[in-house]
């Protein structure tokens, strides 16, 4: 008997037990959100191919995605509302999965009273959306939370150095954020963003693999410096990454890669993905 028959199937031909563990198994709809679904997807149902089911991964399917910011761009600098919080403006430029992306961030830097105060530069980095060979990542917004305490460390006083009752300028601003150590400490502080596989659609013919995965939230420390990344609230970032069919690569290694399974086969094929690419190195 096929999936969709057994589905099909009157309730009264099962026991109570195992009617329910049928259900919790193999058919559990919801509307509420991407991490409380798991159902059949239409591909699915017309071709009765169970490999195809839209899977919720477990818990305990995690990996890191590495994230190197390269440099920062602030290109206004205005007084806020309130007095020693200042409003940012600019780009900032990051790699991950290997590939280099520019995105736009808006922020606030909420100064210190003087340099030995704490210092918090926060920057709200628009969604990214990249392609590279053939693969499509999309992410959702980034909140990335920089704080100083400055007698913690040179990193701290590094930051701690924006502080004080004088506006610093966009150019103050880009010395400071662009200084190879406070850029080090971002990379070693964002270099394993813990990654959780949050649910995994294989291919369908030439239909796209489809992973939703949810990238931190990260809280360091190093030398001073608190980094904070989430997507506000401490809360971790959403990304989806797709495949364009013919597309190059890494679009044709995605497709061969998410062959389907169960959670745990699942999970290994993504997480064997994500460290071919991120090995991977292109001009």
């Amino acid at each position: 008997m096929s999936l969709i028959d057994r589905l099909r199937a009157p309730s009264s031909r099962l026991s109570p037990t195992l009617s329910s563990r049928r259900r919790r198994s193999y058919w559990r709809p919801s509307l509420e959100g991407l991490e409380d679904r798991l159902v059949l997807s239409q591909a699915v149902a017309a071709l009765h191919a169970p490999a195809q089911v839209h899977v919720l991964v477990t818990k305990t399917a995690q990996s890191s995605v590495a994230i190197t910011v390269s440099g920062m761009n602030v290109t206004g600098v205005t007084q806020g509302a309130k007095s020693g919080v200042l409003n940012v403006a600019g780009s900032l430029t990051l790699s991950i999965l290997g590939q280099e992306v520019t995105t736009p961030f808006s922020g606030t830097l909420t100064q210190g009273r003087n340099s030995r105060s704490s210092t918090t530069l926060n920057l709200n980095l628009q969604p990214i959306h990249f392609s590279t060979q053939g693969l499509n990542v999309d992410t959702g917004a980034i909140d990335l939370r920089l704080t100083a305490t400055p007698r913690g460390g040179t990193l701290g006083r590094l930051l701690g150095s924006l502080g004080g009752s004088t506006t610093p300028s966009a150019a103050q601003m880009n010395a400071t954020l662009n200084s190879a150590q406070l850029l080090g400490g971002l990379d070693s502080a964002l270099g394993r963003v813990p990654t959780k596989l949050v649910s995994a659609t294989p291919a369908n013919g030439a239909t796209s693999p489809v992973v939703n995965m949810a990238l931190g939230p990260v809280n360091v420390k190093r030398l001073g410096l608190n980094v904070q990344l989430s997507k506000g609230a401490n809360k971790p970032v959403p990304a989806r990454l797709t495949a364009t069919s013919g597309g190059g690569l890494l679009g044709g290694l995605f497709f061969s890669s998410i062959t389907g399974g169960n959670k745990r086969a699942l999970a290994a094929q993504i997480n064997n993905l994500l460290r071919e690419i991120s090995a991977m190195q292109f001009p």
